[in-house]
């Protein structure tokens, strides 16, 4: 999965492009909302919510996927 196809499937998934912390815990399957703050740490974010371009961002560069 290439970071166009994570924003996406994240996008289809949420109906929109800005999403709370806990849907992104909910769309990665963990419990503690907290859990995901490694990826929206320092992330502009608009009414408390965050752009899914740049939590894919931010998770792509977290994982190695340079196959």
């Amino acid at each position: 999965m290439n970071k166009n196809d994570l924003i996406a499937d994240m996008k289809r998934s949420a109906g929109g492009s800005f999403v709370p912390r806990s849907w992104l815990a909910e769309y990665l399957r963990l419990k503690d909302p907290k859990s995901v703050d490694r990826y929206i740490s320092g992330l502009p974010r608009l009414n408390g919510r965050y752009f899914i371009d740049d939590i894919a961002e931010r998770m792509m560069n977290e994982c190695d996927y340079r196959r």
